[in-house]
């Protein structure tokens, strides 16, 4: 770039002359919801140029006056979150900070030339030096891309030539499995292109939002947004490929089922009604689907919910593994009004026995020698 781009302001001073810098680009990035995303590590692109125009006019008092230039210097500073990472053009950046990232450039230019004076008889008279210097900054925001692709695999069954599984999928762009005759895929995207600084139509990537889905010889039910079950006759050649914006990773699939032996323990077996059941799960770390009461909870340790009159049966379910435990749960009044009606009756027989002589009942609590 040697002209500044369109909308660039250029600066003087002295004998420097349309001196301009820009930040162009931050790569890899891509723009989604109209801000720009970047990974953790990369390079910064930025550009700048400048003009020399030495004087020629005649010092007063000169009868000839000549400037030569003496040094010339451009020095380019770039900065990530106030840190200096780079002092070229292409500066390249590794971070581990999350969030906002702000990218600085500072150009400082400076000139030196010697002035050399002519006067009496036109002779050499005398010179002198002067420095003129520009500074320029620029600033580039962006954000660190937070998400980071994960999937999960689980082989279910498996009966005649079929195999079922389920796959939980996150954070991705695009997602496919695919078999030797069979896949099912998934974009969330599609792209564009964003131009900037023209006439040089610096280019940078666009994300917009799409769901397309397709599949060809695959049984696919989803479960949720991002889990799914599915059916396949023919699993060799089983892979996954998931991508966000910025990489794809590649994985082979594993489809012999490895029992998981799930079991959950609730801390009593009766309950009153409102009471805090508490429930554990083992093996921990695995998404077990838990029912109770018509809800559904997805637990990897532990989970606690409030006993309810119309169900005494806790269900466990990964894949094709089940476990249950049966509670009791009884409204707390009853038990309190029975209660008291036994109690009543102790007072009313103890006063009854009294008032009519009947002793049989202090006999029964008297002990013989």
């Amino acid at each position: 770039m040697n002209n500044a781009p369109d909308g660039i302001q250029t600066q003087n001073n002295g004998v420097i002359k349309n001196a301009w810098m820009k930040i162009a680009d931050v790569m890899p990035s891509i723009i989604e919801n109209d801000s720009l995303y970047t990974t953790s590590q990369g390079n910064i692109q930025s550009f700048y140029n400048y003009d020399v125009q030495l004087p020629s006019n005649t010092a007063f008092g000169d009868c000839r006056t000549e400037y030569h230039l003496e040094s010339e210097s451009a020095s380019l500073s770039i900065y990530l979150n106030n840190v200096l990472i780079g002092n070229n053009r292409l500066s390249s950046f590794t971070t581990s900070e999350e969030g906002n990232l702000t990218f600085t450039a500072n150009l400082n230019i400076q000139i030196k030339y010697r002035i050399d004076h002519f006067q009496t008889d036109c002779g050499y008279y005398s010179s002198d030096y002067k420095i003129d210097t520009i500074s320029i900054t620029d600033f580039l925001n962006a954000r660190r891309y937070p998400l980071e692709a994960f999937y999960n695999f689980t082989t279910l069954n498996k009966y005649s030539n079929s195999t079922k599984g389920l796959i939980t999928i996150g954070n991705c762009s695009s997602f496919r499995l695919s078999f030797n005759d069979s896949y099912y895929k998934i974009n969330n995207y599609v792209y564009d292109y964003n131009y900037s600084l023209k006439p040089y139509n610096i280019v940078t990537l666009r994300a917009i939002p799409q769901e397309f889905k397709g599949s060809s010889n695959i049984n696919i039910n989803p479960i949720d947004n991002s889990s799914f079950e599915f059916i396949v006759k023919n699993k060799e050649n089983c892979t996954i490929s998931i991508s966000t914006h910025f990489e794809t990773n590649n994985y082979s699939c594993f489809l012999e089922i490895t029992l998981k032996n799930i079991s959950i323990k609730t801390d009593r077996v009766h309950y009153f009604a409102n009471d805090t059941v508490n429930v554990n799960v083992e093996p921990k770390n695995l998404p077990v689907r838990l029912i109770y009461a018509n809800q559904t909870y997805f637990v990897n340790d532990s989970i606690s919910f409030l006993a309810d009159l119309d169900y005494s049966r806790v269900s466990a379910y990964y894949g094709d593994e089940f476990d249950e435990k049966v509670i009791s749960v009884t409204e707390s009044s009853h038990l309190v009004t029975a209660s008291k009606l036994v109690l009543i009756f102790l007072i009313n027989y103890l006063v009854f026995s009294f008032l009519t002589g009947e002793a049989w009942f202090f006999k029964w609590l008297t002990v013989q020698y």
